[in-house]
C-alpha cells in the first residue's frame, strides 16, 4: 500500500518506472525517404537499428502518418516524443496476389547480451494496417534452431494480435515449448492506428498482451525464455511474414509494466480533466456494464456492478437534468461538449424497509491508474434522488488502509449536501470521519448540480449546489493519496450507503474549478415565438 507518494501538478510520481533498453522513434529523417539507419534514443549505437529488403521488397519509408505529433512516457508522465514527425512505412510487395509473402522492407537490431536477454519484458509499439496479409511481424527476437523465435509480436492470419514464444531447450527445434502461440478476438485490420505491447513475467512465465491498453492475450510458457544470438527483426522474418503497414514509436523496456505506463499518444497538453462519464452507452432500460470515459480511455472507464449482496445494477434511463436542450457545455456559456441522451438510475436494494442499506448499484473506476490519483481535484455530478437513504453517496474515493473514504460527496440524513474526508496519519486518529455539512437541500426529488473541489496546499475544501457555494472549510491533515477506487452511487464504505435515484454527467478534473467552468445545461438561444 503506498502511504504518501510525491505530486507534482496534480500527477503522482512513479518511482518504480522501468528503465528503456531501446526507443526506436523512427524520425530519422523526412517522408518518403527511405530508411537506412534507425538510431535509438537510448543504447545507441549498440542497438540502432539497419534498413533492408527482402525478396522483391523494398527498405521502408518515412512517412508523415502517425499516431500522434506527440508521444507521452505515460498516462501523466512527462513527454517522451515532443514533435512526432515520421512513422515507417513497409509495403510487402507481394500483394494482393501473394498473402503469405515474405517480400518487403525489414529493421535488424544486432543481438546484444544483457540488453535484448532480459528475463522481464514490456514491448510497445504502434501499428496501423494498410493491406491484409496473414502472420505479418511486428518484432522479435528470433531463434535460429527451428525458425522460431525467443518472442515474436504479430497479427495472425485474421488481423488479430499474437504471441509466439520458443522457450524449448537450445539447439532443439521441436519439443516442450516449442511454438507457443496465442491470439486476441479483434482485427486490427481497420485503418486506424493501435498502440500493441505485451509483458513477460521470469517469476511465474506469465504473459499479457494488450491492445489498445485492455488485456487482449493471457498465457503462460512453458519454461522462462531462452535466447541466442539472433538480431532482432522489425516487419519481417522470425517465421512471419513481411508487414504491410505503419509502425511507428518502438520501445523496449526490461520491467513488467502496468498499462497506465505504457506510451502514449496525445493531441493536447490538458491533461486536467482526468474522467467524463456521460452514461450515454446504452438506451433506456438497458442495464449497465462498461461506462466508457473520452478522457485517458481506457483506464478510467467505469464498470457497472450490484454490490454488498444487492442484485440490481444500475440502468441507463431516458431522465436527465431538465434544460430546453440536451446539450452540456463546457463551463457556463462555454463549448458544447455532450448531447446528452441518458442518465443511470442507482436503486437502493434494502428500500423500503431498511434506509441504511449499503446493498445497491454502482459504478467503479480503479484507482490504481495515474489518472485517478490526484492532488487537487474538482468532481461533480447532476444528480437527482428518488426515495430517502441516510448518507446516500454521490461520489466517493474509498480509502482501504482504514476501511474509510479519502473523500466523499452525498447526503446528510436530512436530505442536505454532505461530504468527508478520512485525513489522519496512522496511528493517529486525528482528522479521522471528518465531515462537512450544509443547509443545501439536495434530496428533494429534483435535478440539481452537485460539486466539491480541494486544494492540496492549503487543504480547502469548497462545496456547490446549483453553482453557488454552500460551504468552505479546510482539513486538518492534507488529503490521504493512495490508490483507492472512486465509485459513483454505490457505498465506498466507511458507514455510507447506496443512492437511490439518477447521476448524470460525472466529471473529475485535477484542478480546482470555479463554478463557471462546471459543465453546465445549455438553454435555447434567442427569442421562442408562440405563432397560430
Amino acid at each position: 500500500m503506498w502511504k504518501r507518494m510525491l505530486v507534482f501538478s496534480g500527477f503522482v510520481a512513479c518511482s518504480a518506472c522501468a528503465e528503456m533498453t531501446a526507443l526506436w522513434q523512427f524520425d530519422d529523417n523526412l517522408p518518403a525517404v527511405a530508411a537506412t539507419t534507425l538510431v535509438t534514443e537510448v543504447n545507441a549505437p549498440a542497438l540502432n537499428g539497419t534498413a533492408n529488403k527482402i525478396g522483391t521488397g523494398s527498405n521502408p519509408a518515412y512517412s508523415a502518418d502517425r499516431p500522434g505529433m506527440r508521444i507521452w512516457s505515460r498516462f501523466g508522465g512527462p513527454l517522451l516524443n515532443t514533435s512526432n514527425s515520421a512513422s515507417l512505412h513497409f509495403v510487402n510487395t507481394g500483394l494482393p496476389a501473394v498473402t503469405n509473402s515474405s517480400s518487403g522492407g525489414v529493421i535488424t537490431v544486432p543481438d546484444n547480451d544483457p540488453l535484448l536477454r532480459a528475463s522481464n519484458l514490456t514491448v510497445e509499439a504502434f501499428i496501423k494496417v494498410d493491406r491484409h496479409i496473414n502472420w505479418p511481424l511486428i518484432i522479435a527476437k528470433p531463434r535460429a534452431d527451428g525458425a522460431g523465435s525467443t518472442w515474436n509480436l504479430l497479427l495472425d492470419n485474421y488481423g488479430r494480435l499474437m504471441l509466439r514464444f520458443d522457450t524449448q531447450p537450445l539447439g532443439l527445434g521441436s519439443g516442450t515449448g516449442y511454438n507457443q502461440t496465442s491470439s486476441g478476438t479483434t482485427s486490427l485490420e481497420d485503418g486506424r492506428w493501435h498502440h500493441v505491447a505485451f509483458t513477460y513475467s521470469h517469476t511465474n512465465r506469465a504473459v499479457k498482451a494488450y491492445v489498445d491498453y485492455v488485456v487482449a492475450i493471457s498465457m503462460s510458457t512453458a519454461s522462462n525464455l531462452v535466447y541466442d544470438t539472433s538480431p532482432l527483426r522489425i516487419g519481417q522474418g522470425s517465421g512471419a511474414v513481411a508487414f504491410d503497414g505503419w509502425i511507428d514509436e518502438i520501445r523496449i523496456s526490461d520491467q513488467v509494466l502496468p498499462p497506465d505506463q505504457f506510451m502514449y499518444p496525445s493531441e493536447s497538453t490538458n491533461t486536467s480533466t482526468r474522467g467524463y462519464w456521460t452514461f450515454d452507452d446504452g438506451t433506456n432500460a438497458a442495464t449497465a456494464n462498461v461506462l466508457t470515459n473520452a478522457f485517458y480511455a481506457p483506464f478510467m472507464y467505469g464498470t457497472a456492478a450490484a454490490i454488498n449482496g444487492a442484485t440490481v445494477k444500475p440502468v441507463f434511463s431516458s431522465e436527465i437534468p431538465p434544460a430546453t436542450t440536451s446539450l452540456i457545455a463546457d463551463g457556463k456559456d462555454g463549448p458544447r461538449i455532450n448531447a446528452n441522451a441518458a442518465s443511470l438510475l442507482f436503486v437502493n436494494g434494502g428500500l423500503p424497509s431498511n434506509t441504511t442499506s449499503p446493498l445497491g448499484g454502482a459504478v467503479t473506476v480503479s484507482g490504481a491508474v495515474l489518472p485517478a490519483q490526484m492532488s487537487n481535484f474538482t468532481a461533480e455530478a447532476f444528480i437527482k434522488a428518488n426515495r430517502f437513504v441516510s448518507y446516500p453517496q454521490f461520489i466517493g474515493k474509498a480509502r482501504p488502509d482504514v476501511g474509510g473514504l479519502n473523500w466523499w460527496l452525498g447526503m446528510s440524513p436530512n436530505s442536505n449536501l454532505l461530504a468527508r474526508f478520512d485525513t489522519q496519519i496512522p496511528p493517529d486518529t486525528l482528522g479521522n470521519n471528518q465531515t462537512f455539512t450544509t443547509t443545501a437541500l439536495v434530496g428533494d426529488g429534483r435535478w440539481h448540480h452537485v460539486a466539491i473541489t480541494y486544494d492540496y496546499a492549503t487543504k480547502t475544501v469548497r462545496m456547490y449546489k446549483d453553482y453557488e457555494k454552500v460551504r468552505e472549510s479546510v482539513t486538518i491533515n492534507p488529503m490521504w493519496l493512495d490508490t483507492g477506487d472512486i465509485r459513483f452511487g454505490g457505498s465506498s464504505g466507511g458507514s455510507t450507503h447506496s443512492f437511490d435515484g439518477w447521476i448524470d454527467e460525472v466529471r473529475l478534473t485535477a484542478r480546482v474549478l470555479t463554478p463557471a467552468e462546471f459543465l453546465h445545461t445549455v438553454p435555447i438561444q434567442g427569442t421562442l415565438l408562440g405563432l397560430n
